[in-house]
């Protein structure tokens, strides 16, 4: 994104340089896609909230790095990036899909570390972790894991690019079917559940479950579009998620 392994807790249009922010963001995408999935939300978010989109490996400017195989070891890896980089007391959490699960176990490793923790978890188009899930693609086989990502996807893909990113798609896969939070994890945190409107796979019945991982408040909020509504709806979604940084 923007020529750079990620954002940084930065406002790159400020005047001046680089100047620090109040709040940050932390974008954390689904399986298969890279920070660019949210390459359109800087100039969404304003001017007193910055984002910060770590890279995973296997994507992009980590291409050539293994992918990683489990939510756990990408939660490791964003929060090893956080504090290479430094972040700002008041900050949120949002990860949509696969970046939910990582987005959970990242808020749950903070907190276990007694860091200062997000004013909010946005987990989107993601049941919570303790709901059993649909069953996955033949993992062996290409062809079941490109049909199940297509059908995923929901929107044309070249078929060129998706055996490029093959192994990366493959390893996200498995770490979301293999994903187990240890025990029945209750965060102070609180969090917010999104959806879009027309997405066949998650709806609000299942992401109602994610109320038990929290004592910290929950709501639920929808938004028009399909399993990728933050392409589409990017601004509404954004705009959500600003103000709830504006009341934490």
């Amino acid at each position: 994104m923007s020529g750079s392994r990620d954002l940084e807790f930065a406002d790159k249009r400020a005047e001046g340089g680089v100047v620090p922010h109040a709040h940050g963001l932390v974008c954390l995408p689904p399986a298969g896609a890279s920070s660019a999935y949210f390459q359109g939300w800087p100039a969404l978010v304003g001017p007193h909230m910055s984002m910060f989109a770590p890279e995973l490996p296997g994507r992009l400017s980590r291409f050539s790095d293994p992918p990683l195989t489990s939510i756990r070891a990408m939660a490791d890896h964003v929060l090893q990036e956080m504090r290479g980089h430094g972040w700002p007391a008041s900050f949120s959490v949002f990860g949509h899909s696969m970046g939910a699960l990582v987005a959970f176990e990242l808020v749950r490793a903070i907190e276990e570390r007694g860091d200062a923790r997000p004013a909010m978890l946005h987990v989107s188009a993601h049941a919570a972790p303790h709901v059993p899930r649909r069953p996955g693609p033949d993992l062996a086989s290409d062809a079941s894991v490109i049909r199940y990502f297509a059908k995923l996807n929901g929107r044309p893909a070249s078929r060129d690019l998706v055996e490029l990113m093959l192994p990366t798609i493959r390893a996200d896969l498995a770490a979301c079917a293999s994903y187990e939070p240890p025990g029945d994890v209750v965060l102070a945190t609180p969090i917010t559940a999104h959806h879009g409107t027309r997405d066949s796979s998650v709806g609000p019945m299942h992401l109602t479950g994610w109320r038990r991982h929290t004592r910290g408040g929950f709501r639920v909020r929808q938004h028009p579009g399909d399993h990728h509504f933050p392409l589409g709806s990017a601004k509404g979604l954004v705009a959500e998620i600003v103000r709830n940084a504006s009341v934490a």
